[in-house]
């Protein structure tokens, strides 16, 4: 008889009352498809804090709260496993970290974003209303002293004004980089990727003109799209929804119109 069952019990651990080990594949599937859903969530969050998306995606960030929690009581992880769910981990604590000081920041209107439109917007402001004190000084002096205004002067006397910036309509027109037109889709599928990528360039060209750092990536903004297409279908009612880029005081925004 062995020793440990002659005095009420066994030497060491026995191994049949361990919990079994985890698959690591299935688990390393489920961290993957787990750290697309994160890169989602950081899209879904930029959107937010530019204005495109209204509403916190609070939902989405607890589904992955949820599913950390899950991994992190699982037992008898594989090293490779752990080190997977350990990273997203880390990660997602940082993007919470984050979010919570950006949304904050809005509260409080110190966030950066939000400052340097409004100084934009009053710069713009500023501008409009020198012009419009200068245009008026100049017709002053043409009226007091009879002198024509600085100027290149058309046929049949018209005064050509200098070029004014640049219109939202030609940076986000249907036509503006060689004639694809806006994405509009009743679902996910209808989405092609050369308007896609139309909508991108777009955007990107709309961001850099505005003096913006671009920050989304084309696939993460895509992924976003197609995501967005049939919960705006189902709050709006509407038959489709067309995508564009518009720039609001000097800010460009990705926008979502409902078709009827």
């Amino acid at each position: 008889m062995d020793k440990g069952q002659l005095f009420g019990g066994k030497k060491g651990k026995d191994a049949s009352s361990e919990p079994p080990a985890a698959n690591a594949k299935e688990l390393m599937e489920e961290l993957e498809q787990l750290e697309k859903d994160i890169n989602e969530l950081r899209s879904q969050y930029e959107l937010f804090f530019m204005g495109v998306e209204r509403v916190e995606p609070k939902p989405a960030r607890d589904l992955i709260r949820s599913s950390l929690r899950r991994f992190k009581e699982t037992p008898n992880l594989s090293t490779v496993v752990k080190f997977k769910f350990q990273m997203l981990q880390a990660r997602i604590i940082s993007l919470e970290v984050y979010w919570g000081r950006v949304t904050r920041q809005k509260e409080e209107g110190t966030f950066k974003r939000d400052v340097e439109k409004a100084k934009r917007r009053q710069a713009e402001i500023s501008a409009e209303e020198a012009k419009k004190a200068s245009k008026q000084k100049g017709a002053e002096t043409v009226q007091q002293k009879g002198v024509k205004p600085e100027g290149e002067i058309l046929a049949g006397g018209q005064l050509k004004q200098p070029p004014s910036q640049i219109e939202t309509a030609k940076v986000a027109g249907p036509a503006a980089q060689g004639g694809v037109a806006r994405p509009v889709a009743a679902r996910a599928e209808d989405l092609s990727e050369p308007a896609l990528k139309q909508l991108y360039q777009t955007y990107v060209t709309a961001k850099r003109r505005c003096g913006e750092q671009v920050d989304l990536r084309y696939e993460e903004m895509a992924a976003s799209l197609k995501k967005q297409v049939p919960k705006l279908i189902q709050s709006t009612g509407a038959k489709s929804v067309e995508f564009k880029v518009v720039i609001k005081a000097g800010h460009a925004v990705l926008k979502a119109v409902p078709k009827t």
